[in-house]
């Protein structure tokens, strides 16, 4: 057996970690009573797990879909990112960011969204950097 080098190990883990699941979603398929509704993801303000379904926040209502939260945060372009353990949230929505008490973020005139303390840095560096 050929000795391992740490340093192209790491490159090679690198390279296959991104390549696997690197497929992003533009469009959700989301389930209105009989119908199928076909959502854009830059139309998605935040996405929230509600009692085994995910509430899917657009700019024109919502839809719920059967997906886990986890399984559709994998899925979603850069642009979301958790903010608490049951949301995340589209960067490119949000208006503002509230300090007092515990931090929350403004999506629009509409929704305030709670941000849990582990990720708030997360979401700073996202909105700050996202492109």
């Amino acid at each position: 057996m050929k000795p391992i080098e740490p340093g192209r190990l790491r490159e090679a883990i690198a390279r296959v970690s991104t390549s696997i699941g690197s497929e992003k979603v533009v469009r959700l398929l989301c389930r209105d009573r009989d119908r199928t509704v076909v959502v854009h993801t830059s139309d998605v303000q935040f996405l929230r797990s509600e009692g085994g379904y995910t509430h899917v926040q657009t700019l024109r209502g919502y839809h719920l879909m059967n997906e886990s939260l986890t399984a559709l945060e994998r899925r979603l372009p850069n642009n979301f990112v958790r903010v608490h353990r049951n949301t995340v949230l589209n960067v490119h929505h949000v208006s503002a960011i509230r300090h007092e008490g515990e931090p929350s973020a403004l999506i629009g005139e509409e929704h305030e969204l709670a941000i849990s303390r582990r990720h708030y840095r997360d979401l700073r560096r996202r909105l700050t950097y996202q492109q």
